[in-house]
Formats: C-alpha cells, structure tokens, sequence
C-alpha cells in the first residue's frame, strides 16, 4: 500500500525560526498547516558537512560523522512528528498492512533548505510513522505559480490548430551504483532546470507552465510508486539518468 503526501510552504503570521507547512494527503483528499520550526544554524551546518564533505574531505573524523548522523536521524524524527501533528495520515494509520510514504516536496523560493526532508528516509525516523516500512521523498522544482486562469487559453500550433495551454512537466528519474565517484545527479537537474529557464525566456507567456520534478534515490519500486501517483500522460518527457542495475529487491 502506498500513501502519498504533498508537502508546502504556505504564507501567515509565523514566530522567529518558524514557517508554515501545508501538507495534504492525495488519497484521502485531507490538509493541514501546521508551524514548523527552522532546524538549529549549528546542525543544519554539521549535518550538510557530513552529507557533502565527510566522505570525500574528512573521512578521519568519524566521531563528528557520527554525531551529525545522530543529528540528521533527529531531524528525521522532529519532521515525522509535524507530520503526525498534522493528522492527514490518521486514517492510513489504523491498518496493519506495511505501507510507503511519498512524500512530495514543492520546492518552492521559500522552502528552506534546511528542513531536509530527505531525512524521512532515514530508519531511525522511519520507526515514527508505525506501520510505514519505507519513506521516499521527492522534489518537484516549480519555476511559477500554476494556474491563474490561464490553463484555458488557447494558442495556435504549428499546423494552425488551436491547441489548449497544458503544462510542460519534466520527470527526471536519477540513480547512482556509485554516489562518491560518480556524477552528481544534481548536475543533471540543474541543466534540466536551465533549459527549462531558457524556454520561459524565449516564450514568456510559459513561465507559469514549465514543472519539473526529481526522483532521487531513484529505485525501481520510487518510480514505480512515483508514476502510479498520476494520471497517465501527466508528464510530457521523462529523462532516464540511470548508473547502475537492479536487484532482486528493486533497488
């Protein structure tokens, strides 16, 4: 079973250190804001560090590894906890059957990054969910707020035919046998999100039109779970950056 949460940053009156998260479950068609609190500066910096320099530049310093891990798997929990406070996933909650969470990230201008959601995916957070065996979190980077009114305006193909503005949605579904060695899948998307800006500047009036969301880690079984989400034909090109094989348990 499957369960699938979209997670926000939504505008109001906020204390210091604090932001309002919208999260909504899909299935069930529930929402709630809830106040988050901003991670520690202290943390956020110990857990980047151990993320992105521990194993290439500091590989000696296990004892600070170790407690930023232990930091990471906190922040981990405190954001499992938000997402309990919330309430869209009580009723999903009451059955016995193991189920994946995906939880949907907009990566919106003021989601800070500090927040981490990927450290849902950590088995020490993991234990806070219950009944949830498996956490992926993934990112959709939207480069304009769609809608507006402006889905229903029609402009003329290249055979002359009026043809219904849709959006342009990316998936870009990125997989790594080696994560130390290999190419940074962040390259991959941020090409991808240049392209993206390149079309907008050409044709403005797409700007409010152009979607494009990442899978990473991307194991079969996220794709998988990531595609049976939408509709069919919900996304106009998928870019397959895969480096590595499959195994017998779909990773």
């Amino acid at each position: 079973m499957t369960s699938r949460i979209k997670v926000a940053v939504v505008g109001g009156d906020v204390s210091p250190g604090q932001i309002n998260i919208r999260f909504s479950s899909v299935q069930e068609k529930k929402q709630a804001v809830v106040m988050v609190p901003l991670p520690n500066a202290f943390f956020s910096e110990e857990i980047r560090w151990y993320l992105e320099d521990f194993a290439q530049y500091h590989p000696f310093e296990r004892e600070r590894a170790k407690d930023a891990e232990t930091a990471l798997i906190d922040h981990g929990k405190t954001l499992a906890f938000y997402i309990h406070c919330s309430k869209v996933l009580e009723s999903s909650q009451s059955t016995d059957k193991r189920r994946t969470l995906i939880a949907e990230i907009e990566d919106s201008p003021e989601m800070p990054p500090s927040l981490l959601w990927e450290a849902l995916e950590r088995k020490g957070a993991l234990d806070s969910f219950g009944n949830v065996d498996t956490v992926i979190v993934t990112r959709v980077f939207i480069s304009g707020p769609v809608g507006h009114g402006l889905r229903d305006m029609a402009f003329v193909d290249c055979n002359g035919e009026p043809n219904p503005l849709t959006v342009l949605t990316v998936l870009i579904v990125s997989a790594r046998a080696d994560f130390e060695k290999d190419i940074p899948h962040r390259l991959v998307a941020q090409e991808a999100l240049r392209s993206l800006h390149a079309i907008t500047q050409t044709y403005p009036m797409l700007k409010d039109f152009t979607r494009l969301e990442v899978i990473h880690p991307a194991t079969f079984k996220a794709f998988q779970s990531h595609l049976e989400g939408h509709r069919p034909g919900y996304f106009s090109l998928v870019h397959l950056d895969l480096h590595g094989v499959e195994d017998a348990s779909g990773k």
